[in-house]
């Protein structure tokens, strides 16, 4: 834990997450030395698609999943070259810009507010929060940045501001949310990605959790996630034991028709020839790809799959853990019984969902090192699991 707390934030430049000094290993996520206050001037992004869950409940959840992908894809256009920190939920996105970008990135979040209506028949709420409002309230963001290897990053929250600033953009009348009728719609979504097919657990389940401490401190809160992830870990094993993902189990689309949703996000602007010439091309190069992949040798697209798994957003702390692990049901009932005691003693709350398999949804801008994998559970994975964690919530 911290010897020094977490200070307070300040104006910066607009490559101040750049400059954040990345740790290695996921278990210091927990170290609140590895944090850096969002500066004062900066804006939280909160893309959150309403009526989330009763679409996962018909059946949705790829859609649900890829609109969120979607958002995220057309902010880190938006703001290209730059690197900002952003997080995956799901249902759901958040990223944190400097003050520079607010247009570029209301624009994009327009356009995503209009292709999650036109394309998917989705709500997407859109708004944007100051980080000085979220100092104000006692809810300052705090980032890290994890980097376990060369080629891949994902951010780390913790300070209580991405929740304030969700609770915030989702009240009615909110004076956070974004004007979509006097905002221009401009994105580009390019690098959006959805090409893999479900991902069967390499073990008996593939299941969703979330953890979210109840101490009204930070180091506090802290303590209490880093006991849930040794008690998850140690029931789960290491990472060769509780990754979801085995490189012989991902397989690539089969069918032009699969290739859809990635098509309809795509190609959003276009009339129905320039769809088919996607659906086409872009099955061209899945067949390709299947193919190449299935040989030795030396060609990059014969290891693209272990880089695959190796860029695999699939643990995160936002002001919680997130986590999408593969075990068996006896290790699932363990940890529950487990973390129900911690959550006996007013703790934490938890949820977790349990499928088959796994969905994977991807920012590819190139198959060499730039390109990141979003994972969930299949069947409603984290927005699933948030429902489990709001009703055992109520009932403490």
């Amino acid at each position: 834990m911290s010897k020094q707390g977490l200070g307070t934030a300040a104006c910066s430049n607009p490559h101040w997450y750049e400059r954040i000094l990345p740790f290695r290993e996921f278990s210091s996520f927990s170290y609140t030395d590895n944090y850096s206050p969002l500066p004062q001037d900066w804006w939280v992004v909160v893309a959150d698609i309403r009526g989330s869950t009763r679409a996962i409940e018909n059946g949705r959840y790829r859609d649900v999943n890829s609109v969120s992908a979607a958002c995220i894809v057309a902010m880190i256009n938006a703001v290209a070259p730059l690197q900002v920190p952003f997080v995956f939920g799901g249902d759901g996105a958040t990223l944190c810009i400097p003050p520079d970008c607010r247009d570029a990135v209301a624009r994009a979040m327009v356009a995503s507010q209009q292709l999650a209506t036109r394309e998917f028949d989705l709500q997407l709420r859109i708004g944007m929060v100051t980080s000085l409002s979220l100092i104000e309230a006692g809810a300052p963001v705090q980032v890290a940045r994890y980097q376990p290897h060369r080629h891949f990053q994902q951010a780390m929250f913790t300070g209580g501001g991405l929740a304030l600033a969700e609770q915030w953009i989702k009240q009615e009348g909110s004076p956070w949310l974004l004007d979509s009728q006097r905002i221009p719609a401009v994105a580009n979504f390019g690098g959006f990605e959805c090409r893999w097919q479900e991902v069967p657990s390499p073990a008996e389940e593939t299941v969703a959790i979330m953890v979210e401490a109840c101490a009204s401190d930070a180091r506090g809160r802290a303590e209490v996630l880093a006991q849930a992830a040794r008690c998850i870990f140690s029931i789960y094993g290491d990472d060769s034991l509780h990754h979801p993902l085995r490189s012989d189990s991902l397989r690539l689309l089969t069918s032009p028709a699969s290739l859809m949703t990635e098509t309809r996000i795509r190609c959003h602007e276009d009339g129905f020839w320039k769809r088919l010439h996607y659906v086409v091309r872009t099955f061209g190069r899945v067949s390709a790809g299947r193919y190449l992949m299935r040989l030795s040798g030396t060609s990059h697209w014969t290891g693209y799959r272990k880089r695959l798994l190796a860029n695999t957003d699939y643990r995160k702390c936002d002001d919680g853990l997130r986590l999408v692990l593969a075990g068996t049901a006896d290790q699932r009932m363990q940890l529950e019984q487990q973390l129900e005691a911690l959550e006996q003693q007013r703790l934490l709350v938890f949820g977790i969902h349990a499928s088959r398999a796994a969905l994977l949804t991807c920012l590819v801008f190139d198959y060499y090192q730039h390109h990141v994998h979003f994972l969930d559970a299949a069947d409603g994975g984290y927005a699933m699991a948030s429902k489990d964690l709001k009703r055992r919530r109520k009932k403490q």
